[in-house]
């Protein structure tokens, strides 16, 4: 039996992306999708609003991770560690 051929047509291959790849993803350690990202600038934000890179690593969390991040000058942040809350 060819288990290829019963797989569905969109799980066969791997989809490829048609818009370039974020700059956000390349400079940080720690790679989030879109909406997790989001939401992790947010929590950022709110807690340090004022942030710049010159204040180096700030740490915040989002309720399951503590993250350490570097403020972005695109308004962003390049996340460089995770640790799970105990």
């Amino acid at each position: 039996i060819r288990l290829r051929a019963m797989l569905p047509v969109w799980r066969s291959g791997k989809r490829k992306t048609k818009y370039a790849p974020s700059t956000r993803t390349n400079h940080s350690k720690i790679k989030t999708g879109p909406k997790k990202y989001a939401k992790l600038c947010s929590a950022f934000r709110t807690k340090y609003p004022d942030a710049k890179q010159s204040d180096g690593l700030l740490s915040f969390s989002d309720g399951v991770y503590i993250y350490k991040a570097i403020a972005a000058e695109n308004g962003g942040i390049n996340i460089e560690s995770r640790r799970k809350i105990k």
